[in-house]
This record gives structure tokens, sequence and C-alpha cells, in this order.
């Protein structure tokens, strides 16, 4: 069985935004976030939303 760790998943949640040309502080800041949002039980607001604000970064609503 396979345990995913906070440490796991922030470092994972942080590659995937680095991999988008966010800074090693913006993806670490963001990745803390989400996954906060994840452990409070509010999921519609965790990393679910991750190809969420990447578009939308992209796209230029969200400034980074």
């Amino acid at each position: 069985m396979h345990s995913t760790t906070y440490e796991n998943l922030l470092s994972d949640t942080t590659k995937f935004f680095k991999k988008h040309h966010l800074s090693e502080e913006q993806a670490k800041i963001i990745s803390n976030v989400l996954l906060n949002a994840n452990l409070r039980g509010v999921d519609s607001h965790g990393v679910l939303r991750l190809e969420h604000y990447i578009k939308r970064i992209k796209s230029g609503y969200i400034n980074k």
C-alpha cells in the first residue's frame, strides 16, 4: 500500500507549478494553500484546482 504524505503532495504540486513556469517560491506558496484547503475539508478549493489555476495563469486572468 502506498502512503501519501503532506510532504509528498507538496513536492508533487510544487513540481507541477514549476513545470508551468512559476518560481519555486510561488509554487510552494500556492501548493501550501491548496493542500491546506484539503486538510480543512474544503476540497473544492484544494489540489482539485491545479489545472484550473494553470489555465487562468496562462490566459492572464491570474497574475502570477
